[in-house]
């Protein structure tokens, strides 16, 4: 055990300066600990702050050229072609004449087409804006989920945010059988849809009378209402799953439309395909042409 020194202390001011030394010895006051803490939470908040508003202008930065780029090509593809038929994803990145190496994809904004037009969704989920229309890209970095209320008020429904690779997905193909016409829409879903409504418009040309021949659906085990009309000559096959019913992840399916027409062609580009659904809490409308 180590000896004590003895310290002898001569005055009253020698005893003072003893003390002050032997509290300066034992560190920082609790008061002072306390001043700390919040200096440094005070900082932390400001580092956390600017980050993020970094990262929003950065997304809309993104949102703002990717739309550019896309809208570039779509014009590009429009005077070579003269915009028939109407331009996609899948003809803008063909393998044998691309005009994008890849379509762009963001977890804070999703870039479409619609029948020609450049459509933005800033930020993911929102309902879609053509490109040219002031501040589309403006809500690109917000991320946050959105609440909604539904009619009664001990139900809920969160709309949350997904990136596009896990939202649905869809294309259409067209065949002809001599004057039979069959076009078929495939959906794809990562996630459970738990609304859909599949539409397929047949557009008869000039002289071209079409007539319903038959519709039908792939999604195993699932009950769909189907129905057709018509309007102007132009024929609709609508197909919507019926209410409670829920779509399997990754289990998705096809829907066919027949029709007949008094023709041996028909041009098919003048016929559209729509898919409406809802899946992890996110209700998205996406569109195309056979």
């Amino acid at each position: 055990m180590p000896r004590l020194k003895r310290v002898q202390i001569r005055s009253p001011e020698e005893l003072r300066l003893y003390r002050r030394a032997i509290v300066t010895a034992q560190g920082f006051t609790l008061v002072e600990l306390l001043i700390v803490i919040t200096v440094l939470g005070v900082l932390a908040a400001i580092v956390v702050f600017a980050l993020g508003g970094i990262t929003a202008k950065s997304a809309v930065a993104t949102c703002s050229a990717d739309a550019t780029t896309v809208d570039t090509a779509v014009q590009a593809y429009d005077a070579e072609t003269g915009g028939t038929p109407p331009v996609t994803p899948q003809i803008l990145t063909s393998t044998t004449n691309p005009y994008l190496q890849s379509f762009p994809t963001s977890p804070y904004f999703a870039i479409t087409l619609d029948l020609g037009n450049v459509m933005i969704a800033a930020p993911i989920g929102a309902t879609p804006v053509k490109y040219g229309t002031p501040n589309t890209c403006v809500g690109a970095g917000d991320t946050s989920s959105t609440t909604t209320s539904t009619s009664t008020s001990t139900t809920t429904s969160t709309t949350t945010t997904i990136p596009p690779s896990n939202r649905v997905s869809a294309m259409g193909a067209y065949t002809r059988s001599g004057k039979k016409g069959t076009e078929v829409v495939t959906v794809s879903n990562p996630n459970a849809i738990t609304a859909l409504t599949i539409t397929i418009e047949v557009n008869p040309s000039a002289g071209e009378t079409i007539t319903y021949g038959s519709e039908r659906f792939s999604f195993t085990k699932k009950d769909f209402a189907d129905a057709e009309s018509t309007s102007g000559g132009d024929l609709t096959y609508t197909y919507t799953l019926d209410t409670g019913d829920t779509i399997a992840a990754n289990s998705g399916g096809t829907t066919t439309a027949v029709f007949t027409s008094n023709l041996t062609t028909h041009a098919s580009s003048g016929d559209t395909w729509s898919v409406s659904s809802v899946s992890s809490g996110v209700s998205a409308t996406i569109k195309g042409a056979f």
